[in-house]
């Protein structure tokens, strides 16, 4: 079962419509008082990062959020939801995020936005341990090699070693994350959910 932490935020659909073309069960999380044990809680996002935060406080999920982290609860933020995993965010004159991965979100340079579709490779025999596929019988593909879809004004920049940092391929905006996964956490700048067969795959590796 894979939990979706919701706020009244963000692209809500667009996560269950995923999870459900993969034929993968969900459920809302509303409060953080829900007891149940999920195989993923996936941190959904779209619009600004003050006024998530902000929810996040107000409906007491930021500790329910580290108290998961800490227990090894694997967590997959996307766009938005990535963003407040870090330390903080640029957007909106500085705005304080998780902290459960040390880097910051930085305003891209030259551009208003990186929006569209941009190559992506993945190996998953590269991630941790923690991540291994509950799946594996039905799904054995080790390795996507594919295209992504981004749509994002600010950007990652990670400020320590992790298990695997996949940059944006962009010649652009190689400085940039796409994908950082730390032991029971994944920041995913693109949308999966976007990312038709691409995404699917890439689920389908973390479940």
């Amino acid at each position: 079962m894979v939990g979706i932490i919701d706020i009244g935020l963000g692209n809500i659909k667009s996560i269950t419509n995923w999870l459900d073309r993969c034929v993968v069960p969900w459920k809302l999380i509303n409060s953080p008082n829900d007891s149940q044990e999920f195989s993923l809680i996936i941190l959904p996002g779209v619009g600004s990062v003050l006024e998530f935060m902000t929810k996040l406080e107000k409906l007491n999920f930021i500790e329910f959020l580290h108290t998961k982290s800490q227990r090894g609860q694997r967590i997959l933020g996307i766009c938005l939801g990535a963003h407040v995993l870090f330390n903080y965010s640029e957007e909106d004159n500085v705005v304080q995020g998780l902290g459960l991965i040390q880097g910051r979100v930085r305003q891209i340079s030259g551009t208003s936005s990186n929006t569209g579709w941009l190559p992506f490779k993945f190996d998953k025999r590269l991630m941790h341990e923690l991540w291994k596929s509950q799946r594996q019988n039905a799904f054995r593909k080790l390795k996507v090699n594919g295209r992504v879809f981004f749509n994002h004004n600010y950007g990652i920049m990670l400020e320590e070693h992790v298990d695997i940092d996949v940059k944006i391929q962009s010649k652009e905006l190689l400085e940039f994350s796409a994908l950082i996964h730390k032991e029971n956490i994944i920041a995913c700048q693109f949308h999966p959910e976007k990312s038709q067969l691409t995404g699917e795959i890439l689920l389908k590796m973390i479940l």
